[in-house]
């Protein structure tokens, strides 16, 4: 979210997809190369009046995660987070706007965790246009970059086995599956269904970029 200066507002969201799945999870020596996803959000301006909005968002700098307010029960992830971002938007938003670049208020990330072991990097950010000029504050953060399974199972008292990780990790659909899903959609009648429950979704604000 960003408060910029003459009163006008923003909300984003940037949800998880497997198009992005090569930046979660990266623990190695080196950071993530340049990561560009789809936001959508709000747009409100100084009399209240709000617009959907939609931009892109690219992260082009890293941090990696490398501390815990309690080390025993929340294990150190060594996760690569974003810690800086470039947003670009259309005519929707106001020019002065358009472009701008979100950066932490501190340096060396802003991590914490649930307390379902979910690791999240977030705090308040600078909001700068291109020129590197202040026009904003805001707050920012990242969630599930990390993979929170072991330690998920160890903090509940269950044995950290690859048997017990298979349960708790996302399943992914077998081929067989998706032909019988496939085979499905064929009925009109199924389909309508399908379309009813994604229009749904979309008027209570799932991004279209979650059902492709």
């Amino acid at each position: 979210m960003g408060q910029f200066d003459g009163d006008k507002e923003i909300t984003l969201a940037a949800p998880h997809t497997d198009a992005d799945i090569e930046f979660f999870q990266q623990t190695g020596p080196e950071s993530p190369g340049v990561m560009e996803v789809v936001v959508t959000g709000k747009y409100v301006d100084k009399t209240g009046n709000s617009d959907d909005i939609s931009g892109t968002l690219k992260i082009d700098k890293w941090v990696k995660s490398e501390k815990s307010s309690d080390p025993e029960k929340y294990w150190i992830t060594h996760t690569w987070y974003p810690n800086r971002g470039n947003f670009t938007f259309n005519e929707i938003l106001p020019r002065d706007i358009r472009n701008f670049q979100m950066t932490p208020v501190v340096d060396g990330g802003q991590s914490g965790f649930n307390a379902s072991d979910a690791q999240y990097s977030g705090g308040g950010v600078y909001i700068k246009n291109l020129d590197g000029k202040l026009i904003g504050r805001g707050f920012a953060e990242s969630v599930y970059y990390d993979d929170v399974a072991r330690n998920m199972l160890y903090l509940a008292g269950l044995p950290v086995t690859d048997e017990m990780l298979s349960l708790v990790r996302k399943p992914y659909a077998s081929s067989i599956l998706k032909i019988k899903s496939i085979l499905k959609l064929l009925t009109p009648t199924n389909r309508a269904k399908v379309k009813k429950i994604l229009d749904n979704c979309m008027e209570e604000g799932l991004p279209k970029t979650m059902i492709g």
